[in-house]
Protein backbone atom coordinates (compact mmCIF):
# COMPACT_ATOMS: atom_id res chain seq x y z
CA UNK A 1 0.00 0.00 0.00
CA UNK A 2 2.66 2.19 0.70
CA UNK A 3 4.22 1.59 -2.57
CA UNK A 4 0.99 2.48 -4.35
CA UNK A 5 1.09 5.77 -2.13
CA UNK A 6 4.36 6.59 -2.82
CA UNK A 7 3.92 6.17 -6.55
CA UNK A 8 0.55 8.50 -6.44
CA UNK A 9 2.56 11.57 -5.25
CA UNK A 10 5.10 11.14 -7.85
CA UNK A 11 3.18 10.81 -10.41
CA UNK A 12 1.39 13.66 -8.52
CA UNK A 13 4.46 15.93 -8.64
CA UNK A 14 5.75 14.99 -11.87
CA UNK A 15 2.75 15.76 -14.03
CA UNK A 16 3.21 19.71 -14.24
CA UNK A 17 7.02 18.31 -15.70
CA UNK A 18 4.81 16.58 -18.27
CA UNK A 19 2.78 19.76 -19.19
CA UNK A 20 5.16 22.24 -19.56
CA UNK A 21 4.54 25.88 -20.81
CA UNK A 22 5.79 26.33 -24.27
CA UNK A 23 9.14 28.13 -24.45
CA UNK A 24 8.71 30.21 -28.28
CA UNK A 25 5.73 31.72 -29.57
CA UNK A 26 6.05 29.42 -32.34
CA UNK A 27 5.40 26.24 -30.12
CA UNK A 28 2.47 28.11 -28.48
CA UNK A 29 1.00 28.65 -32.02
CA UNK A 30 1.68 25.03 -32.76
CA UNK A 31 -0.24 23.69 -29.15
CA UNK A 32 -2.89 26.54 -29.93
CA UNK A 33 -3.60 24.79 -33.94
CA UNK A 34 -3.60 21.41 -32.13
CA UNK A 35 -5.84 22.18 -29.66
CA UNK A 36 -8.37 24.09 -31.94
CA UNK A 37 -7.59 20.93 -34.67
CA UNK A 38 -9.08 18.27 -31.84
CA UNK A 39 -12.25 20.55 -31.38
CA UNK A 40 -13.62 21.34 -35.16
CA UNK A 41 -17.27 20.81 -35.89
CA UNK A 42 -18.58 21.68 -39.59
CA UNK A 43 -20.04 25.32 -39.69
CA UNK A 44 -24.24 24.86 -39.17
CA UNK A 45 -26.06 27.25 -41.40
CA UNK A 46 -29.17 29.51 -39.61
CA UNK A 47 -32.80 29.33 -40.69
CA UNK A 48 -32.26 31.89 -43.38
CA UNK A 49 -29.38 30.08 -45.11
CA UNK A 50 -30.91 26.61 -44.92
CA UNK A 51 -34.23 28.04 -46.63
CA UNK A 52 -32.24 30.03 -49.62
CA UNK A 53 -30.13 26.31 -49.92
CA UNK A 54 -33.39 24.36 -50.28
CA UNK A 55 -35.00 26.90 -52.80
CA UNK A 56 -31.40 26.66 -54.57
CA UNK A 57 -31.07 22.70 -54.61
CA UNK A 58 -34.87 22.14 -55.95
CA UNK A 59 -34.29 24.94 -58.48
CA UNK A 60 -37.75 26.67 -57.79
CA UNK A 61 -36.49 30.19 -58.98
CA UNK A 62 -35.69 28.25 -62.40
CA UNK A 63 -38.78 26.25 -63.00
CA UNK A 64 -41.36 29.04 -61.92
CA UNK A 65 -38.98 31.83 -63.61
CA UNK A 66 -37.98 29.92 -66.73
CA UNK A 67 -39.63 26.46 -67.30
CA UNK A 68 -39.17 25.02 -70.35
CA UNK A 69 -42.39 24.70 -71.54
CA UNK A 70 -46.23 26.40 -70.50
CA UNK A 71 -46.74 29.78 -68.94
CA UNK A 72 -44.47 31.85 -66.11
CA UNK A 73 -44.10 35.03 -65.28
CA UNK A 74 -41.74 37.87 -67.17
CA UNK A 75 -39.69 39.78 -65.00
CA UNK A 76 -37.13 42.48 -65.64
CA UNK A 77 -37.26 45.73 -68.02
CA UNK A 78 -37.94 46.40 -71.35
CA UNK A 79 -36.00 49.04 -72.06
CA UNK A 80 -33.16 51.23 -70.11
CA UNK A 81 -35.67 53.92 -68.04
CA UNK A 82 -38.39 52.04 -68.76
CA UNK A 83 -38.61 50.85 -65.03
CA UNK A 84 -39.64 47.37 -63.71
CA UNK A 85 -41.89 45.52 -66.08
CA UNK A 86 -43.79 42.35 -65.15
CA UNK A 87 -46.51 40.33 -67.61
CA UNK A 88 -46.91 36.66 -68.31
CA UNK A 89 -45.25 34.33 -70.59
CA UNK A 90 -45.64 31.16 -72.64
CA UNK A 91 -43.08 28.83 -74.24
CA UNK A 92 -43.71 25.63 -76.53
CA UNK A 93 -41.20 23.43 -77.47
CA UNK A 94 -42.08 21.30 -80.81
CA UNK A 95 -44.90 22.74 -81.95
CA UNK A 96 -44.42 21.57 -85.60
CA UNK A 97 -42.75 18.42 -85.17
CA UNK A 98 -39.62 18.67 -83.10
CA UNK A 99 -38.26 21.42 -85.18
CA UNK A 100 -39.87 24.77 -84.10
CA UNK A 101 -40.18 26.18 -80.65
CA UNK A 102 -42.80 29.31 -79.98
CA UNK A 103 -42.00 32.14 -77.91
CA UNK A 104 -44.43 34.99 -76.56
CA UNK A 105 -44.88 37.47 -73.51
CA UNK A 106 -46.29 40.62 -72.74
CA UNK A 107 -44.83 42.68 -69.89
CA UNK A 108 -45.90 46.40 -68.69
CA UNK A 109 -44.50 48.93 -66.52
CA UNK A 110 -45.26 51.19 -63.75
CA UNK A 111 -44.15 54.14 -65.95
CA UNK A 112 -46.43 52.86 -69.12
CA UNK A 113 -43.54 50.83 -70.78
CA UNK A 114 -45.36 48.10 -72.61
CA UNK A 115 -44.16 45.17 -75.00
CA UNK A 116 -45.65 42.61 -76.49
CA UNK A 117 -43.41 39.74 -78.37
CA UNK A 118 -43.82 36.75 -80.44
CA UNK A 119 -41.08 34.45 -81.92
CA UNK A 120 -40.76 31.27 -83.71
CA UNK A 121 -37.37 29.93 -82.90
CA UNK A 122 -36.28 27.08 -85.37
CA UNK A 123 -32.79 25.90 -84.05
CA UNK A 124 -33.02 22.27 -85.42
CA UNK A 125 -33.72 22.80 -88.90
CA UNK A 126 -31.69 20.38 -91.50
CA UNK A 127 -30.50 18.24 -88.43
CA UNK A 128 -29.43 20.80 -86.35
CA UNK A 129 -27.22 22.29 -89.37
CA UNK A 130 -29.19 25.07 -89.99
CA UNK A 131 -30.95 27.25 -87.44
CA UNK A 132 -33.23 30.50 -87.47
CA UNK A 133 -35.63 32.17 -86.18
CA UNK A 134 -38.91 34.92 -86.66
CA UNK A 135 -40.43 37.27 -84.41
CA UNK A 136 -42.66 40.75 -84.25
CA UNK A 137 -42.65 42.97 -81.37
CA UNK A 138 -45.35 45.89 -80.70
CA UNK A 139 -44.16 48.31 -78.05
CA UNK A 140 -45.05 51.63 -76.33
CA UNK A 141 -41.94 53.35 -74.63
CA UNK A 142 -44.20 57.11 -74.26
CA UNK A 143 -41.08 58.79 -73.05
CA UNK A 144 -38.13 57.65 -75.30
CA UNK A 145 -37.56 60.50 -77.79
CA UNK A 146 -37.22 59.37 -81.97
CA UNK A 147 -35.58 61.58 -84.31
CA UNK A 148 -36.95 59.74 -87.16
CA UNK A 149 -39.89 60.14 -89.77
Amino acid sequence: MRTIAGLLVLLAAGAPLLAQEPTTRAEALHAEREAKSRALAPPMAGRIERGLLVLEEGRFFERVLNPAEGFYPKLGTITPGGGFAFGPGYRKVGIVGSEIDLRAFGAASLDRYWVLDARLEMPRLIGGAMAADIGVRRYGYPDEDFFGR
